[in-house]
């Protein structure tokens, strides 16, 4: 996966702001056991960036 490409990460367990088993965003890294992800601006309304667990994702989608 390229760096900074807008991706749908789906999880296992309901994690995040209002209970959601998503996340869109932009892809900031990949690395041992973990990403990145800078949450969408109409995702999250805190700037920042999310680490997420390998483990706790089902699937990553490319939606651009």
């Amino acid at each position: 996966m390229k760096h900074k490409q807008t991706v749908e990460v789906i999880l296992s367990v309901d994690w995040g702001a209002q209970s959601r088993r998503y996340r869109f965003g932009n892809l900031v890294r990949v690395e041992d056991g973990i990403i990145e992800l800078k949450p969408a601006p109409s995702d999250e309304t805190a700037p920042g960036s999310v680490i997420i667990p390998l483990n706790r994702i089902v699937a990553v989608i490319l939606t651009s």
